[in-house]
Formats: structure tokens, C-alpha cells, sequence
């Protein structure tokens, strides 16, 4: 799990939202190592783009619930 933090902590410092974190997602980089890679950044987004900022994607079953207001 620190290593994940520390891999999320990466990305985000460099202005870039994965948007699809989930177990198959995340790969160990060899078997005497064990440091995870997260792979799959097909629905990442920069943190800047207005565009997708707020556009709900990601894999059903791994989506943060709606937010809903009344």
C-alpha cells in the first residue's frame, strides 16, 4: 500500500488524474521486488483540462458514487 501511495502521490504531482485505479490496473514490476506499476492510462486527464475534469468515467463497481444534492 506505500508503494501505491507513493506511485498515486507521482502522478498527481505531475498534474494527472488515472480516473480507472483498480486491481487490474496495478502491476508488480517483478517477484523479488514487489513495487507496483499502475498501468492503463487510457481515461487519465490532466488536472488542468476543463473538459474531462468533471466527466464521470471509469469502471463500473470501481466509480465513486454521485454526489447528490437536493
Amino acid at each position: 500500500m506505500i508503494g501505491m501511495a507513493k506511485a498515486l502521490k507521482d502522478i498527481h504531482r505531475n498534474r494527472i488524474m488515472h480516473r480507472d485505479i483498480k486491481p487490474e490496473n496495478i502491476m508488480m514490476r517483478s517477484d523479488e521486488s514487489m513495487s507496483p506499476v499502475i498501468v492503463d492510462f487510457g481515461l487519465s486527464a490532466n488536472v488542468d483540462s476543463d473538459d474531462y475534469i468533471f466527466y464521470r468515467c471509469g469502471t463500473p463497481g470501481y466509480v465513486a458514487p454521485e454526489i447528490v444534492t437536493l
